[in-house]
């Protein structure tokens, strides 16, 4: 069974981070986040950090567009 968490950036959600042996690979689900696509994280932790470092000022997060 796999491990996944998703990762949050002031109350959005900014991608998901899957459990593989070499760590943490991140998924992006805003765009502001594709940068982070495909990356591979020591931690969870780590994930996050990197995602609100990627973040616009407060109030600039980009919603999705279903």
């Amino acid at each position: 069974m796999s491990e996944a968490f998703v990762i949050e950036v002031r109350g959005q959600a900014a991608g998901a981070v899957f459990r593989e042996r070499s760590g943490y690979r991140f998924v992006a689900v805003d765009p502001t986040f594709a940068p982070l696509e495909g990356k591979t994280f020591a931690s969870v932790v780590q994930a996050e950090n990197s995602a609100t470092r990627l973040a616009p000022p407060r109030g600039r997060l980009l919603r999705p567009s279903f």
